[in-house]
């Protein structure tokens, strides 16, 4: 019997596979436990039409990766702060603030999460962060500037 998986079963296949499996284990098992589900045409043809949304989903989601990756890479944002007169800052500057003054600079939807800052920012001055996209990071540089 031809069985189409709904959630990822050992030594069988992986959600979305397409297997063939004994008549018993199919009605017995896999399908009465919600694992899978009989590989009609019509089910087949919802598979389909789901992994090519899922495709299209991801190329969306890997050129804007690229957009961001490519406008931010090497550039500079400013953010303020309120700083005493020696150029400690009263706040540190943390990754929402970074991820604020990157929206207002370059009107790019990104992340607080994908920001990594490799020490705390507590002072006036030039600062390295990363941003961490598809397994890669990007360098820039985050100035902090007193109000």
């Amino acid at each position: 019997m031809r069985v189409i998986l709904i959630k990822s079963v050992s030594n069988l296949g992986k959600v979305g596979a397409l297997v063939d499996v004994k008549d018993g284990y199919a009605l017995n098992y896999l399908i009465p436990n919600g694992l899978a589900q009989d590989a009609t045409s019509k089910t087949l043809a919802k598979m389909k039409s789901q992994q090519e949304q899922e495709t299209r989903k991801q190329t969306k989601v890997q050129e804007s990766n690229a957009k961001v990756k490519r406008v931010i890479a090497g550039q500079t944002v400013i953010v303020l702060s309120k700083a005493n007169e020696v150029g400690k800052l009263f706040a540190a500057i943390g990754t929402q603030d970074v991820c604020l003054a990157i929206q207002k600079k370059f009107n790019l939807p990104v992340e607080p999460r994908f920001i990594k800052i490799p020490q705390p920012i507590k002072t006036v001055g030039q600062h390295e962060v990363l941003l961490k996209i598809d397994n890669e990071e990007v360098k820039f540089w985050v100035v902090v500037e007193k109000v």
